[in-house]
């Protein structure tokens, strides 16, 4: 008996499902520019330290809060702002001055959204600029989402291939991450940003 038109037609469909399947996780990108985030809370003017939570798009309905407090910033995911606020990852800073990029990578699987990348600079104080500033220090962050947290470090500076290090970290720590049990890592060369960043 020879295969039906709608027969070859189904498992044709199949095997391009199995194809997108086997390509493994994909990226998607949003901004954390303060231009294209809206300051959700801020601080009173009676409070003797300054402080402000950006609310950004996410992906995949999650909102992305960055809260900013003397020249530090943490950065936080959750499917409202005040989820985000909740998360591990919303205590989760660093004792230099430091500040996020302007983009946020998402990883997904399937088209959900499982970890992100951040690109972060923190400031080196033994490291200064001819006028005395600390120069920043590139490292890249890896968080997982529900429940938010860190899971993972590269230093941008010593590692030509940061990016795609970041990568590989998100698609195979995050799934087995447990927040508040385990550990961060700094995943490829360590350099001054990872030791800044993770002392």
């Amino acid at each position: 008996m020879k295969p039906t038109a709608s027969i070859l037609a189904a498992a044709a469909l199949l095997g391009v499902a199995s194809i997108a399947s086997a390509e493994g996780p994909t990226s998607q990108y949003t901004s954390t520019k303060e231009k294209d985030c809206r300051t959700a809370e801020k601080s009173k003017p009676k409070e003797q330290m300054p402080w402000v939570a950006q609310s950004c798009k996410g992906v995949g309905g999650f909102v992305v809060r960055i809260f900013d407090v003397d020249e530090r910033q943490t950065l936080s995911f959750g499917k409202t702002l005040k989820a985000a606020a909740k998360e591990p990852a919303a205590n989760e800073g660093f004792g230099p001055f430091n500040h996020v990029g302007d983009t946020l990578e998402w990883r997904l699987r399937d088209g959900k959204p499982f970890a992100t990348v951040m690109r972060w600079f923190v400031a080196d104080n033994d490291d200064t600029t001819t006028d005395g500033r600390p120069k920043d220090k590139p490292i890249l962050v890896v968080s997982r989402l529900s429940p938010a947290c860190r899971v993972a470090y590269i230093d941008a500076g010593a590692n030509p291939d940061a990016n795609e290090l970041a990568r590989k970290a998100a698609d195979e720590k995050t799934a087995t991450f447990t927040c508040g049990k385990d550990e961060a890592t700094i995943v490829g060369k360590p350099g001054r940003g990872t030791e800044l960043a993770k002392p």
